[in-house]
């Protein structure tokens, strides 16, 4: 297993209201390289929970397994208007290919902005 930054490999941002925003791997993910993954969204949910469920899951198209580290909603008491984040982790064991492979984020609910 290997901890090094490869930069960004994924950015994917969408304004458009839908339950997955997804991203073209844009720098090579090698096997056994663990990929950390920040997701932040629009809030649906009003109050602040700390294991929120609004960020549901990460998938790639290798099939590699991520799971949810820590998820927390900032609602400020109305939908969309605070923010709802997580971090995944997953080890990499097929290797991602840079512009052919892509990361999916699935979301509780449609939501508008999301990266």
């Amino acid at each position: 297993m290997s901890w090094s930054f490869i930069a960004t490999p994924v950015n994917a941002t969408s304004k458009t209201s839908s339950t997955t925003l997804v991203g073209t791997v844009s720098a090579a993910v090698a096997v056994n390289t663990v990929l950390i993954v920040g997701v932040a969204a629009d809030n649906t949910e009003t109050g602040n929970p700390s294991n929120s469920t609004e960020i549901s899951t990460v998938t790639d198209s290798k099939g590699n397994t991520y799971t949810r580290r820590h998820a927390a909603t900032n609602g400020q008491g109305a939908a969309a208007a605070g923010a709802a984040c997580a971090i995944f982790v997953g080890i990499i064991n097929t290797a991602l290919v840079s512009g052919v492979d892509t990361l999916t984020v699935t979301f509780g609910s449609a939501i508008v902005a999301k990266a």
